[in-house]
């Protein structure tokens, strides 16, 4: 079995072949953080295993057509849907089926027993880059970065076909031979339709247009402990001992048989599915306490099944293995469908195609097209449910039945109340674990928060409704439900941004303190302006507030990889002293914030870095580590640009770089750029042509608040390029197919193959090529770079030796790094 490494959101790199639960079919929105575990390819057995093509690739650095041979006997009982790999050489470029010269698209070409050859398009293609989460489907090439997976959903298997050829055309650049394979991937044929017309209306013609803490009104106020608003935010929790962490429903009137909702909500990093449970949705149960009546009761709910008028749309999240890595990143959502003809008396799940991330509000966009029903009692199987996360269609059922007026007829119901009666009347907010019985099993608390919700018969364009997003995800932080959840699901904290002087029932050291100890595996810490210990411990731990609400405050077990933001704070106004176990911060107006460091103390250092947008972080970077010659350095290890706001204009214009001894085989350069806000890259300048021979310090000046310096390498530059190129002061970066490359005078540089230090997406391998850390004596940040390209048969020793220096603030006040 091969193996399907990836690296999830939360930073880790694991191998997920074995994990075949919680999956949906692939969509070309598929991106490297979820595409095997999400998407049923798991890359064993009769699934992605087996070979039925392929070729050697030369690097001719053309754009040129070339083919690859299939085996026909697949085809005769197979779908066209391939895996492409390379072995050797760094990454290939294809013009993909967005490609805009049509005659460069992907294309299969089948012989059949007849003579004929026919000519499928491409209908999906993506690639894969474990560089990043962004969906790669839409892209107008694909890479063999990683591995491609590209489909021709026209054909259909054939016993006729007697010969069969993909043919690909590469772009203008390619990076060393290739022998790649083609191998059949078990994945079903065809997306979700996403034509669904959706009709774009004004906020003031909606039937609802609420936010989450009003939600929390329905029904008579906050009349549950366990919800509690934030701003326009309102919060549910699951506690200890409970199962439902919300329970409102919010109804309406004049809805049609056509109805749009959007619900923003937000599950927390702690949300565990593992128990299965459900989620929000259209309803229309006529259950007790709702306006709407039925002559039929009610139903479409709890085992009550749909009844004819009765019936509900509610969101599921399923059990899976709860053990999964990705499980901590992201849920998958289905719809729970109860309809007259779903095949069960209970609820009906349909997986969902799009991973619904925790962290972060989304947007779950609904649909309910009501089936058509005649006054005679008939009725027809034409209904439709929709969902789409975040815009894009993640589930759609067609053809399906969801009323019925021939039941309530027979009660004596005229059609006209029928009608009214069976259309949606509610949006229902309904989110527990497990149905019955989690309340009896042994969990931590678990937050779900509402942000807006919109409902009507077409809804605001998708960009109001990504603008609100957007607004909600950058609002004030939800207060960490540690130590606080007991206390502000019980009322006695009504407003968690106003903590009050006394907390009662929150422990209380022996120094006045208020004690906080965090719960996640990365917790975020809100200082509130009372005296507070913050206790982190394992994960990336972020402690942020104002200078006001952080005085006093105490940050325990702080190490490598937590972080101290000051809002509203500029470097200046910082100072740092050392203390026995760790440091005390001091603001400019005397507040003072002390960080009391974990474990061991000799590894590492305090360093300080401003945003350029009003504040300044406070970070614990660890040494470099010991590089070696032909030494792999730890995966874990490369780490990038560690702390990039160290290196930002808004510390310090100036920085001095001073270049190590190397001992790679190749004589590499070293050239140093600004990244604007904007992300382009400016003022490229070669600082060492040849690395292996140079000595002394260069300096960089006139870096504005708003840029950062990156740094780049030149494989083998000093012997590849003349010394003309190397000095030019026309040298530039630009982005060519996804990929940077040197360019003087603007024009490319063919013979330079560079490795960035800002992005590594934009390398050509798509992997990262520098670690950073603190120097010994607790002066500099020291980096190391890797010279070749990284990743499976590449040939790289990962020793980030190649070229190694250090870049040292020159600032008034030295004290951006304290040892």
């Amino acid at each position: 079995m091969g193996t399907g490494l990836i690296n999830t959101p939360s930073g880790q790199r694991i191998d997920i072949s074995e994990n075949t639960q919680f999956l949906v079919d692939w969509t070309e929105d598929a991106s490297r953080a979820y595409y095997n575990y999400f998407l049923r390819l798991d890359w064993g057995g009769d699934r992605a295993g087996e070979i039925v093509g392929g070729g050697l690739l030369k690097d001719t650095d053309t754009e040129r057509a070339v083919s690859f041979d299939i085996d026909a006997g697949f085809l005769r009982g197979n779908d066209a849907n391939f895996l492409i790999r390379r072995d050797g050489g760094i990454n290939a470029g294809f013009h993909s089926r967005e490609s805009q010269d049509v005659d460069f698209r992907p294309v299969l070409e089948v012989t059949y027993a007849d003579g004929v050859t026919r000519s499928f398009n491409a209908t999906r293609d993506t690639y894969f880059d474990n560089s990043t989460g962004k969906p790669l489907g839409d892209e107008v090439y694909i890479k063999t970065v990683d591995d491609i997976l590209i489909a021709f959903d026209g054909f259909a298997p054939n016993a006729a076909v007697q010969s069969a050829r993909i043919v690909l055309t590469t772009t203008a650049r390619q990076f060393g031979d290739q022998q790649l394979t083609v191998h059949a991937a078990a994945i079903k044929s065809g997306l979700p339709d996403d034509t669904i017309d959706v009709p774009v209306v004004d906020e003031a013609d909606l039937l609802v247009s609420i936010t989450g803490a009003e939600i929390l009104d329905g029904l008579g106020g906050l009349d549950d402990d366990r919800y509690q608003r934030q701003g326009d935010v309102g919060h549910g929790v699951s506690l200890p001992g409970t199962n439902h962490a919300l329970n409102r429903s919010t109804q309406f009137e004049g809805a049609g048989d056509t109805l749009y909702a959007v619900e923003i909500v937000r599950f927390d990093r702690n949300w565990d599915p593992s128990f299965g449970g459900k989620a929000g949705g259209i309803s229309n149960s006529h259950a007790d306490g709702l306006d709407a009546e039925s002559a039929n009761g009610s139903g479409g709910y709890g085992g009550n099944g749909a009844d004819g008028d009765s019936w509900s749309f509610r969101l599921n999240f399923k059990e899976h293995d709860a053990d999964n890595p990705l499980a901590d990143d992201y849920l998958s959502l289905g719809t729970y469908g109860y309809y007259l003809d779903n095949g069960t008396f209970n609820g009906a799940v349909t997986p969902g195609a799009v991973p619904v991330p925790k962290g972060e509000f989304v947007a779950l966009q609904h649909m309910v097209k009501l089936n058509t029903v005649r006054e005679d009692g008939t009725s027809d199987s034409d209904g439709e449910f929709a969902l789409w996360v975040n815009g894009i269609l993640s589930v759609h059922l067609t053809g399906i039945k969801i009323r019925d007026y021939a039941p309530l007829k027979q009660l004596g119901v005229s059609f006209e109340d029928f009608l009214e009666n069976s259309r949606p009347h509610n949006f229902w907010h309904n989110y527990y674990f497990g149905g019955v019985g989690y309340e009896l099993v042994e969990h931590g608390a678990h937050l779900v928060s509402l942000g807006q919700l919109y409902v009507g018969s077409g809804l605001p364009a998708q960009s109001v409704i990504q603008a609100r997003v957007d607004e909600l995800n950058a609002g004030d932080a939800v207060i960490p439900w540690g130590a606080y959840a007991d206390l502000i699901a019980s009322g006695d904290i009504e407003d968690p941004n106003a903590v009050p002087d006394e907390i009662p029932g929150l422990p209380v050291g022996e120094d006045g303190r208020v004690l906080i100890e965090g719960d996640l595996r990365d917790d975020l810490f809100v200082a509130t302006g009372v005296a507070e210990r913050f206790s982190g411990g394992r994960g990336a731990d972020l402690l942020m507030g104002s200078a006001e609400d952080l005085n006093g405050d105490i940050f325990e077990q702080f190490e490598a990889g937590d972080s101290l933001f000051i809002q509203d704070t500029a470097r200046g106004d910082v100072r740092a002293d050392v203390l026995d176990s760790g440091l005390i911060i001091t603001l400019k107006g005397g507040e003072t914030i002390e960080l009391s460091l974990a474990g061991e103390t000799g590894n590492g250092a305090i360093q300080l870095g401003a945003t350029g947008t009003g504040g300044v972080f406070v970070r614990f970077v660890e040494y470099l580590p010991e590089l070696a010659e032909a030494s792999a350095v730890a995966a874990a290890a490369v780490n990038g640009i560690v702390n990039p706001h160290f290196l930002s204009g808004a510390n310090t214009n100036s920085f001095e770089i001073e270049v190590g001894t190397s001992e790679a085989g190749n004589a590499n350069s070293l050239g140093v750029y600004k990244v604007g806000a904007d992300g382009s890259i400016s003022d490229v300048e070669i600082i060492a042509s040849n690395v292996k021979t140079t000595t002394g310090t260069v300096r960089i000046d006139d870096v504005e608040a708003d840029e950062t310096l990156g740094f780049f390498i030149i494989q083998d530059g000093a012997n590849r390029l003349s010394a003309e190129v190397l000095a030019s002061d026309a040298l530039g970066i630009s982005i060519v197919d996804g990929v940077a490359v040197l360019t003087d005078g603007g024009i490319q540089v063919d013979s330079a193959t560079i490795f960035l230090s800002h992005d590594s997406a934009l390398n050509s391998d798509g992997m990262t090529h520098v670690l950073s850390g603190i120097t010994a004596d607790g002066d500099a940040l020291a980096l190391g770079f890797e010279d070749l390209a990284r990743g499976a048969g590449s040939g790289s020793d990962d020793d980030f030796q190649d070229v190694v220096f250090t870049v040292e603030a020159i600032v008034p006040d030295p004290n951006l790094i304290i040892g």
